[in-house]
């Protein structure tokens, strides 16, 4: 765990290539949520990454999810993300990933509240075998809410499992949460990224990650 502390401290703007050892990054995102009943909704995505110090376009995605509350404090989401990617990275050709994938969410509304996502995709592409991936996201949205309780701190830490590799992901973040009105909600955070490559070396990217979010 020490290594994740220590990289919170290193310098944004480092000198590195996509992916790489201390890659600074920008994710931009917007989600839908959009109501139907109140045991269920639709949620659709979509999001663009930034490396090489934020300057080169690697990776987007298009994500879509229908989702049944059987009770407030859980959900089921099957869904399908279609992503593309530049491979190799300095290229200028994008590879197409194939995820189905579904999200078993428990929710717990306290003082605080607190989310934990449990995801399983199917991942197809061209570059790789077919493998499985699961992945664990916890998320504590804090009581505590400033500028006329319009803004309110959260922490997150998302795991990742793959087939054949195991543990070989975490994503630790931090950030605020803005309710910009009735439908609207903005998040920004800083997002410190682990990755182990194939010769079980642990690297990290720094990343600021943006979001906005409608709820209709």
């Amino acid at each position: 765990m020490r290594y994740k502390f220590l990289a919170l401290f290193l310098p944004f703007f480092a000198n590195a290539f996509v992916d790489q050892n201390g890659d600074f990054q920008i994710w931009a995102r917007t989600e839908f949520w959009n109501y139907f009943s109140p045991k269920a909704f639709t949620l659709t995505e979509a999001e663009a990454r930034w490396g090489d110090t934020a300057s080169k376009l690697f990776l987007t995605y298009m994500q879509a999810q229908i989702a049944y509350l059987p009770v407030p404090w859980f959900y089921l989401a099957p869904g399908y993300r279609q992503q593309f990617q530049r491979y190799p990275v300095v290229s200028n050709h994008w590879e197409f990933h194939y995820l189905p994938l579904i999200d078993a969410t428990f929710l717990w509304p306290v003082t605080w509240t607190l989310s934990d996502r449990n995801r399983l995709m199917y991942s197809i592409i061209d570059s790789n075998p077919s493998h499985w991936v699961y992945r664990n996201r916890l998320r504590f949205i804090m009581p505590w809410s400033f500028a006329y309780s319009r803004i309110n701190p959260f922490v997150e830490n998302e795991i990742f499992i793959r087939q054949r590799n195991g543990f070989n992901e975490d994503r630790l973040a931090g950030g605020f949460m803005i309710a910009i009105n009735g439908n609207f909600t903005g998040r920004i955070q800083y997002l410190c990224r682990f990755q182990k490559n194939s010769v079980n070396h642990w690297t990290h990217q720094n990343i600021l990650q943006m979001a906005l979010v409608g709820t209709f």
